[in-house]
Order: structure tokens, then C-alpha cells, then sequence
């Protein structure tokens, strides 16, 4: 049985997978599986996998038609052998020591999840990367790593860049059909973790390119997936960890309501799909307030006019100013 379980869910990523699998395939610790997630994949990326997979045991493939990242990776996570769990996204690649050096943390801490650094990459090659000093790896423990999750901003969201004791994921997986999925994962994974170990190094390298979802247009659709994934996190946390409810509203939804502000405004130029985003926001903000999932605190001066916008004004002529708010 293999050491780690690392799951990549794949979807029309020809022209960056081979990185990503060479980056796994090259690693210094060889005790992992690496399961591929083809999800309905219209170009050559099951071949290549198909290819790579005839030279090396260690890749599993499983083959679904298209239902989204967050099935994909439930699949994966289905299908795990080990007794940890890492998750990697087709388009970006690892340092050749990251699984070593996570794995080593992980045991002589005794924690729940390793967490590294990342690094923001648009070159298309890799660079040689240096060798990680193992003996100078600054390591911080939380023991609260909900808390950690929601205050120390060197944690991000994404599920990627982790490393996860499998018993962790029992009875947890990824909302399908939504987009933003990492949130209310992370969030449950953080509560139900007694420790967190975050290692400073960047071992994980996350590809920045002009296909990539978040440099896509900001969408109607993108907007109520951010207001289902809230809901979700608010749901939770009021079953699980009702005392937690004021910081979950500071640092989560709070947060999550500055960023699809900011997406509006940046990712959408189009005035006539910015009116009607703004409606849609405007409709579930007022709700959302009403419930007291939203406050005016830890916001800006501009979020905070822009929340006071959507409160207040019955109109949305108010989308003009608000969108010059930058």
C-alpha cells in the first residue's frame, strides 16, 4: 500500500498536464499513488495519461464523463489506498521534494495537515529549482487550525498545497456542481483537525494562465455559486461550531463578499451583465444581512460603501458609482 495518495482531476489540460505529471514522477519520495481524474476530457489529456501510465505503475486513472472538480476529486478520494491525501490541480507542478519534506513534517509534528508555501508561476518551463535545506525548514504548529485557516492569510483556500491524514476526509467531500468547492471543504476539514503544521518553504508551484477560471469574465453564474458556497459555510459552522459564528462572519463571509465585489468590478466590463450582477448580489446581500451573515466589520471604507449601496439604494442606478469604487 502506497504512503500518500496524491489526486489530480483532469479536464482539457493537454497542453499543461505532462509538467504536472513529470513535476509527481520526479519526486524524491517514490511511496505514493498518483490518481488522475480524466473528467470527460475532449482532447488528447487521457492519452497522454494512457501513455504515462504504460511506463509507471504508480499511476492510477479513472475516466467519468464530465461532472466537475469536485467529483472528480470525491472520486479520487474514493479510490485512495493511502493513509494520506494530497490533491494537485493538472495545470500546475510540484517541487521535486515537497512530498519528503511534507511527509517528514507531518509525523515528527504529529499533525493533522501540512501546509506549504506557494508559488505563483506564469512561465511556461520550469526553472531548476533549488534543494530544499530540510535541516532550515521553518515549521509553525497551530492547534487551532480553523482559527489559523480564517486568520493567518500565508493559508489559502485552495484544497492544493496540503497534505491531509485520510482518516481526516471521513464523512467529508467536495460540494459537487458548484464553483468555489475549496471553501466549505476547507472549512470542515479545519474544524474537524486538532493541528496544523505550515511549512514556509513554497513547494508548490500554482501556473497563472489566460484559461485558467479566475481570469475567465465574472458571471451571473459565478455570483450564486459564491452565495451558495457562504450559505453552505454558514450552515455548517451554526450545526458544528455555532461559537465560532462571529469570526466565520469576519473572516469568511465577510472576505468572500470583498472578493465577488472586487470580481464584479475587475472581471466583468460588460455594463449590462454588471446592472444585472449587480440585482442578483443586491438581492442576496440585503437577505444575507437581515440574517446577520454579513456585517460592516474588518471591511474597507469601499466595502463598506458598497455594502451600504446594496442595503440601501431600491434601485441599481447605484452600480455606477459602486463600480467606480476600485
Amino acid at each position: 500500500m502506497p504512503k500518500i495518495s496524491v489526486i489530480i482531476p483532469v479536464y482539457n489540460a493537454e497542453k499543461y498536464l505532462p509538467r504536472c505529471v513529470d513535476s509527481l514522477l520526479g519526486q524524491s519520495f517514490d511511496d505514493f499513488e498518483a490518481i488522475f481524474v480524466d473528467d470527460g476530457s475532449t482532447d488528447e489529456s487521457l492519452k497522454i495519461l494512457q501513455d504515462y501510465a504504460a511506463g509507471d505503475k504508480r499511476i492510477v486513472i479513472i475516466s467519468q464523463n464530465n461532472q466537475g472538480v469536485s467529483a472528480a476529486r470525491n472520486a479520487g478520494i474514493s479510490k485512495a489506498r493511502a493513509p494520506y491525501i494530497s490533491f494537485v490541480d493538472a495545470d500546475d507542478y510540484v517541487h521535486p521534494e515537497m512530498f519528503f519534506c511534507m511527509l517528514e513534517v507531518m509525523e515528527r509534528e504529529r499533525a493533522d495537515i501540512v501546509n506549504c508555501m506557494i508559488s505563483k508561476t506564469s512561465a511556461a518551463a520550469v526553472h531548476p529549482l533549488q534543494s530544499v535545506k530540510k535541516d532550515r525548514l521553518k515549521v509553525k504548529v497551530y492547534k487551532d487550525p480553523l482559527k489559523a485557516f480564517m486568520e493567518e492569510r500565508r493559508i489559502q483556500t485552495g484544497s492544493y498545497a496540503r497534505l491531509y491524514k485520510k482518516k481526516l476526509l471521513e464523512g467529508i467531500r467536495f460540494e459537487p456542481k458548484v464553483r468555489y468547492e475549496d471553501i466549505p471543504f476547507a472549512v470542515q476539514v479545519m474544524n474537524k483537525a486538532k493541528s496544523l503544521a505550515l511549512v514556509s518553504e513554497p513547494l508548490y508551484f500554482y501556473f497563472q494562465h489566460p484559461e485558467s477560471f479566475i481570469h475567465q469574465p465574472f458571471t451571473e453564474e459565478k455570483a450564486r455559486d459564491y452565495f451558495k458556497v457562504m450559505r453552505l459555510v454558514w450552515e455548517y459552522c451554526q450545526k458544528n461550531c455555532p461559537e465560532r459564528m462571529c469570526a466565520v462572519r469576519r473572516f469568511i463571509l465577510n472576505s468572500r463578499f470583498k472578493m465577488l465585489t472586487n470580481q464584479t468590478v475587475r472581471r466583468q466590463k460588460d455594463k449590462g451583465i454588471q446592472r444585472r450582477i449587480f440585482d442578483l448580489v443586491q438581492t442576496n446581500v440585503r437577505e444575507m444581512y437581515q440574517k446577520k451573515m454579513l456585517s460592516y466589520e474588518g471591511l474597507k471604507l469601499k466595502h463598506k460603501i458598497r455594502l451600504f449601496l446594496l442595503l440601501h439604494c431600491r434601485t441599481s442606478e447605484p452600480c455606477r458609482v459602486w463600480s467606480n469604487l476600485i
